[in-house]
């Protein structure tokens, strides 16, 4: 009956009606307390549901069983390392560093062979970090990319880490050593590190469209890269990607950009047009009104 119920409990978290996973699951736990995947899928569900109190003491109780008479003592030793993993998110979000910290540690200690512990340590650095811990948050991310070395939360994290230390070249170091093919989410991060450094800006726009070939074409990447390109005043390529961030996600944000790209650019018509898309996405977007309004009130003056 255990199997029947967590079972159902997987299907109905597919189609995400946690609700009725909730309560397969713990008729599961109901019918075998000591099955730790049916304790983390609670957590899980119960997160989703924003029930952060509930989903931390499933997640804890998941900590405390015993892997005695086991049919497959890996895969539970699978789970309840989950169930640490999680919990540290969980803390984490909560601001915990602390605790999160104390759960990771115990982690280490607890996961099975063949467990990614890249994710782990990648976890770990970020706490670290998070603490002000700069020794250890680095030993912590180099043991991720010890582990897998194309770990992309690590690649990111820790060249972010180094970036916010100052070392640029090492952050540099980090992305450019990422093996295999080009990867575009690396060379996303890659430029936008240096489109953040005037005297290498136009270097970053290069990497940064070289995502965009390699497959990056997500609204926040061609948003940055417009940015970058409005900063070296060059507006017509800014236009270019702001119009690609409104394509991929029509938001007043993205239009209000678009806008105020055409206003810089003296193209006042179609200013006009992408901050009135911006309002008719979001009739009370202030930045929209009051730039429309500059624009109107600019375009009155010159009749007069």
């Amino acid at each position: 009956m255990a199997d029947a119920h967590y079972n159902l409990g997987v299907t109905l978290m597919e189609i995400k009606d946690y609700q009725s996973a909730e309560k397969s699951y713990r008729n599961a736990i109901l019918f075998r307390p000591g099955l730790a995947l049916a304790h983390l899928n609670l957590g899980l569900v119960l997160r989703n549901l924003n029930n952060d109190k509930e989903a931390e003491k499933s997640f804890r109780h998941c900590l405390t069983l015993l892997d005695t008479g086991l049919k497959d003592p890996a895969a539970h030793a699978h789970a309840v390392t989950n169930c640490h993993f999680n919990l540290a998110q969980l803390l984490r979000d909560q601001k915990r560093f602390k605790d999160a910290r104390v759960i990771l540690e115990k982690a280490l200690g607890h996961a099975p062979p063949g467990y990614e512990m890249q994710s782990i340590y990648n976890l770990l650095g970020s706490t670290h970090a998070q603490l002000g811990d700069v020794k250890h948050a680095e030993e912590s991310f180099r043991k991720s990319l010890a582990a897998k070395a194309d770990h992309l939360p690590a690649v990111v994290g820790y060249a972010q880490f180094l970036a916010d230390q100052k070392r640029i070249a090492d952050a540099e170091a980090v992305y450019s050593g990422v093996p295999g093919p080009p990867n575009p989410v690396v060379l996303s991060y890659h430029g936008l590190l240096l489109c953040n450094q005037a005297e290498r800006r136009q270097e970053g726009t290069r990497i940064m469209e070289k995502a965009i070939k390699y497959g990056e074409s997500s609204s926040q990447l061609a948003s940055a890269l417009a940015e970058c390109y409005r900063r070296e005043h060059n507006y017509q390529k800014a236009i270019l990607y702001y119009k690609l961030a409104a394509e991929k996600e029509p938001t007043d944000t993205a239009f209000s950009n678009l806008g105020a790209a055409y206003h810089v650019a003296k193209d006042y018509t179609a200013a006009a047009a992408a901050y009135r898309k911006a309002l008719k996405l979001s009739p009370n977007s202030q930045v929209a009104k009051d730039n429309l309004q500059k624009l109107e009130g600019a375009a009155k003056r010159q009749q007069t």
